[in-house]
């Protein structure tokens, strides 16, 4: 109880600070799991490095290794569910979306926050089970109440207008959605190939990519670090980055850990699926890793970000200048690692 109290406490002092700073964000629990499954998420780098560390292990095998953890993480990462109980307003938000509420001209949004209004009798931003029995069964309640005051005329009129109303709504979904929702496996299929399209095209312009920066290095006389490890990485996310500021514009905590999330869930992608093919590259055509200080930059990052994320979850303006900070740290010791002390 003590260190309950303490937490609260804190918690509550850490609001209390950023609300006279009139500057800040808090995010709900969940994100700051979603944060400490980003800084798991950092195990192959760690496992493919170990040779240039402790040389016991042939460079080879590592890479084996590290594709097999990287896969493993990536299907665990696919089928994660906290099992604990609750229901956040992110999860809540995600089933609503998935009921395709907003193709019936009503806002996700508002709905949400009704919800958690009437169910959350704790404020504690999660629905408990019992409070979600309570909530369902307060409705019903409700509509039983309503039908058995009402007379039967009324009740048939209640019936017609409620069909009435039914049949308004259906015509409002169109018929794609619908035939979607009739046909998962035909939803699956399509989804499938999709993702092997999508794949297939990224991986036949990945190697025009590479030449092209390479020509337009030479072409401009820009040393080709920088368009690697500077504009590349702007322009390959900067959507996230728009879509990052125009969910913290509306100043919600819904939104705001719904930002969060996305930006951990990108880096644990990388970190897993992204790596993944990399080392299956690496090992099928026996090259060798050699990318030591890159790995060092991605371990200081994922760590620093991964343990100061997940152990809180209001963050003060303040915090931002120290992620801001970690990017030109991160560039100069690549260039000097690479370029002074030789690394690569």
């Amino acid at each position: 109880m003590v260190v309950e109290n303490s937490l609260n406490f804190w918690s509550l002092w850490e609001q209390r600070s950023c609300t006279e700073s009139a500057s800040g964000i808090t995010t709900d629990s969940q994100t700051s799991h979603a944060a400490r499954i980003m800084a798991i998420s950092i195990i192959p780098f760690i496992i493919v490095q170990l040779p240039k560390v402790f040389k016991f292990l042939s460079g080879r095998v590592a890479v084996l290794i590290a594709l097999i953890v990287a896969i493993a993480l990536l299907v665990s990462y696919c089928l994660y569910q906290d099992e604990n109980q609750l229901i956040s307003p992110s999860e809540l938000r995600a089933f609503i979306i998935g009921l395709k509420i907003h193709e019936v001209n009503l806002d996700k949004d508002d709905v949400v926050d009704k919800i958690m209004k009437e169910f959350d009798t704790s404020r504690d931003g999660n629905i408990q089970e019992g409070e979600f029995i309570k909530g369902i069964s307060k409705w019903i309640t409700k509509v039983n109440h309503r039908s058995s005051a009402s007379h039967s005329n009324d009740i048939v009129d209640y019936y017609m207008e409620a069909r009435e109303q039914h049949n308004l709504l259906i015509d409002q979904i169109d018929e794609a959605a619908v035939e979607n929702i009739k046909n998962p496996a035909s939803t699956c299929l399509t989804s499938i190939l999709l993702l092997i399209l999508g794949t297939s095209i990224a991986a036949v312009f990945a190697d025009p990519l590479v030449d092209a920066v390479d020509n337009f290095s030479i072409a401009t006389k820009i040393p080709s670090f920088f368009i690697s490890f500077i504009a590349m990485p702007l322009a390959t996310n900067s959507s996230e980055a728009v879509s990052a500021i125009i969910f913290a514009s509306r100043k919600k905590q819904r939104t705001a850990s719904l930002t969060f999330s996305e930006i951990y869930g990108g880096v644990t992608m990388n970190n897993t699926l992204c790596l993944a093919v990399f080392l299956a590259l690496v090992y099928a055509r026996h090259l060798t890793w050699d990318f030591s200080a890159e790995v060092l930059v991605i371990l200081m990052v994922c760590i620093v970000m991964g343990i100061f994320t997940s152990l809180r979850t209001t963050f003060p303006l303040w915090t931002c200048f120290v992620a801001f900070l970690l990017y030109p740290l991160a560039l100069v010791l690549v260039y000097v690692l690479d370029f002074v002390f030789g690394w690569s």
